[in-house]
């Protein structure tokens, strides 16, 4: 079990959208979590060192102001008290939300296309509206983008939304397999590697840029300092926890299926990390590592055998899912070449260029031609 547990609350099956890549439309039930849930839920981690607890859904704030209100200050008296929203952005505009998230301080990520919003999300003059209306207020909040199919070759479009919509902190996601969408088309890689291409030479001619997680995080974690996404990790079992709204455990919330158990199953969260089923996750991944080690691919100690829900997807959590693989190396190679393109006296971007003074990136260890 790692130092610092991440727990992503479903607070609630509802949403208010339907996006049209929407991985838990199909397995939403209409229910909301019992506060008692919650509390349990608190009760039980709050003996971790550290934990980042995450409301998440379908949609949170379905669930109304005073929910949070009274449960946040639940979470705090346990000694909770780095707490996130995960929320489509639709309400947030609203003056009751605002007064209240000026007031609580918790984190805010919100969930936006740009150009791409009315086409799979919809509401983008509300979604916009909140953006504006947090920054107005001086609300910190993030935007995450998904990426896919229909916009994979766009990033840099993306980026100009960003940034005419106010958004200071960006990241973007790949596209999740689901009932209702797939991963980005493995004959996509080399147009995905040059849109990554493309948005790190126009992110680090920029002088003055936004936050880019993807990069920010990404170039440490190459040359071994930091750590990047989860789906990177190779260690999601052994920080993570995802609890829905009847209390089965899981990994995160892209999980429906291959629970933990319960919770009333477990006295204590050393229990759920010791799990079998915890176990059996290490397993599968140290087999996708040795798979991974036995193709020789040039990635492996970034990619750690890749992310455990996309492999058992594409048919076997113990194989690296082909797919992701392609969607990996596409962006990892995107961001070396910038990476190769660009010294230090050249960049006018002063986040990056204080990432390659603070790490030495020239000094990275992948070497030689990398591509897909």
């Amino acid at each position: 079990m790692s130092e610092a547990i991440k727990v992503l609350f479903r607070v609630t099956d509802r949403c208010n959208l339907n996006c049209r890549y929407c991985f838990a439309r199909e397995y939403s039930q209409g229910k909301d979590a019992p506060k008692e849930l919650v509390l349990k839920t608190a009760d039980m981690v709050k003996g971790a060192e550290h934990v980042v607890w995450i409301w998440h859904g379908a949609e949170p704030t379905v669930c109304g102001v005073d929910f949070y209100k009274q449960m946040n200050e639940e979470l705090r008296e346990r000694g909770i008290s780095d707490i996130s929203m995960q929320s489509n952005g639709v309400v947030l505009w609203h003056k009751d939300w605002l007064d209240f998230l000026k007031q609580d301080k918790m984190n805010i990520s919100i969930s936006y296309d740009g150009r791409y919003q009315d086409v799979m999300r919809g509401h983008k003059v509300d979604v916009e509206r909140s953006i504006g209306a947090l920054a107005e207020a001086h609300i910190g909040f993030g935007v995450i983008t998904v990426i896919g199919e229909h916009n994979a070759k766009d990033l840099c479009g993306l980026y100009d939304d960003m940034k005419t919509a106010g958004v200071k902190y960006w990241q973007f996601n790949t596209i999740f397999p689901s009932p209702r969408s797939s991963f980005i088309p493995t004959n996509m890689a080399r147009d995905y590697e040059h849109s990554v291409f493309e948005l790190f030479c126009k992110w680090a001619e920029d002088p003055e840029p936004i936050s880019i997680r993807n990069f920010e995080e990404f170039i440490p974690y190459m040359v071994g300092a930091g750590h990047y996404f989860c789906t990177f990790s190779g260690s999601c079992h052994e920080e993570y926890i995802s609890v829905t709204t009847d209390g089965d455990i899981a990994v995160c919330d892209r999980w429906f299926d291959h629970y933990a158990g319960n919770i009333n199953d477990f006295s204590s969260i050393d229990e759920v990390f010791s799990s079998l089923w915890r176990l059996q996750m290490a397993e599968a991944k140290r087999q996708r590592v040795e798979r991974c080690k036995q193709l020789g691919c040039p990635f492996m100690e970034l990619c750690q055998g890749g992310c455990p829900r996309n492999a058992l997807d594409s048919g076997d959590i113990n194989m690296p899912s082909k797919e992701d693989c392609y969607e990996r190396a596409s962006f990892i190679a995107g961001v070396v070449k910038g990476i190769e393109r660009y010294e230090p006296s050249n960049i006018s971007n002063p986040i990056l260029a204080s990432i390659y003074a603070r790490y030495g990136i020239r000094n990275t260890r992948m070497v030689g031609r990398i591509g897909v």
